[in-house]
């Protein structure tokens, strides 16, 4: 049983101790991660090596740093401690022996902050670290201070006497086995003890001392490990458990969010179409008032129209367009959608009857603007030319009198106006030739 083993078992030993204030710290996404609970601290490294089995040296690594991290950035000086020990317990089973110096170091910076048990782990682990590198100076000095710091209890009597025994003071280590005994009264049940007395035992080659204690240490280690492997196994469950519900919390949550992300989407959604709603009746609006705008304008010249005294036939086209407007304008002064709705009735009643209808805009547009009409005659036009000339005037262009009048004709009738007009197919459009005539 060489040296080094011993010394990574005790340094186990103290990892489990520690392993008391971090545990349910922190995953390394910064969730909850559960280690088993050490809360009495007398965990031994058999049972240490088992819990390492189950998480993997790497993950139990990581996890001790992202916790040492978590503990910084929060300030929690006592914790942070605590992780920078465990961590460098860890650093020092993995051989890495100045990281765990430098974490001895940052823990005797905040010495002063620190209590009576990290104190107590402080010494532990530069003992081990100490042995570790073959620093029997350092050793001595440590040791002799430890034994001065700490009395009865709190001691660590297997650490001290695993010291004492490589320092060559056998002496003194079977009095630390001695004291143990006192101090743990349970101590029979304890295979780290029988290991201690077993390497010891061996060094003072008293070897049939050091088999009966090996044997009486493999059947604790036996009926330990059982039990370890039990509760690991427990405690796995209880792991899995416990992440199934993180994982279940966690959905509900993200049920949430959608949920509410889906609500207000939702009333985006209706906000943009009442928004994109109320745009299209204020356009609507706004086009109303120009429409009744333009239609005061053309009440105003028709009643200048009648005024003049034009024939009969425009006379009596005349009127009845001007009294459709008035009838118009007082559904908009009285609110009046019935007198409203009639007047819609008569227009649409008017322009379905197209026959009267463009009949009846010739003789309007003869009362209106009768040098318009005398134009087109003298230029040769017929009456069809000339009513079709008048739906271009109300600004129709040439596929709405198409669809209106129903002419198949049309673009032969629309050549031939322009030719008589005088108007070639590169020169301007006819409807606005036509408009500019007026």
């Amino acid at each position: 049983m060489n040296v080094f083993r011993l010394s990574v078992f005790r340094g186990g030993f103290i990892l489990a101790a520690m392993l008391l204030l971090l545990m349910m710290s922190c995953h390394r996404e910064n969730v909850v991660r559960t280690f088993p609970d050490f809360t009495d601290g007398a965990v031994s490294p058999l049972e240490l090596s088992a819990y390492a089995s189950l998480f993997g040296e790497e993950d139990m690594m990581e996890y001790c740093r992202n916790v040492t991290a978590y503990y910084r950035e929060n300030h929690d000086t006592s914790k942070y401690a605590a992780s920078l020990l465990l961590t460098g317990n860890l650093y020092l089973l993995n051989g890495e022996y100045s990281a765990a110096g430098r974490n001895l170091e940052t823990v005797d910076s905040l010495w002063g902050q620190l209590e009576g048990a990290q104190k107590n782990s402080w010494y532990q682990l530069k003992m081990s670290l100490e042995e570790t590198v073959g620093d029997t100076a350092s050793l001595a000095a440590t040791l002799e201070e430890y034994r001065d710091a700490f009395s009865g209890g709190e001691i660590n009597w297997l650490s001290v006497s695993e010291a004492s025994r490589y320092l060559g003071d056998y002496e003194a280590a079977q009095t630390a086995l001695e004291e143990y005994c006192e101090w743990n009264p349970d101590y029979s049940n304890s295979a780290e003890y029988y290991l201690h007395c077993t390497v010891l035992y061996d060094s003072l080659g008293q070897y049939d001392k050091a088999l009966v204690a090996y044997h009486q240490y493999t059947v604790l280690f036996d009926s330990l490990s059982t039990a370890v492997f039990m509760h690991g196994s427990n405690f796995v469950n209880e792991l899995y458990e416990k992440e199934l519900a993180a994982i279940k919390a966690r959905n509900a949550k993200n049920l949430v969010l959608i949920i509410s992300l889906s609500v207000i989407l939702l009333l985006a959604l209706v906000i943009s179409f009442i928004r994109e709603k109320s745009r299209r009746l204020q356009q609507r609006l706004d086009q109303y008032e120009k429409d009744l705008a333009d239609l005061e304008e053309e009440r105003d010249k028709l009643e200048e129209m009648l005024s003049s005294g034009p024939g009969d036939e425009a006379s009596k086209v005349l009127k009845d367009r001007l009294e459709l407007l008035n009838r118009f304008f007082a559904a908009e002064i009285t609110d009046n959608y019935n007198a409203d709705a009639e007047a819609c009735r008569e227009v649409k009643k008017m322009v379905e009857d197209r026959t009267a209808f463009i009949s009846d805009t010739r003789a309007a547009f003869a009362g209106a603007h009768p040098d318009f009409i005398k134009y087109l005659e003298s230029k040769g036009l017929d009456s069809p030319e000339i009513e079709c000339c008048c739906l271009y005037a109300l600004g129709l262009n040439g596929k709405d009198i198409v669809n209106y009048t129903g002419r198949k004709r049309h673009y032969h009738d629309s050549h031939a106006i322009r030719r008589k007009l005088g108007l070639t197919e590169h020169d301007t459009n006819l409807a606005l030739h036509l408009r500019g005539l007026m």
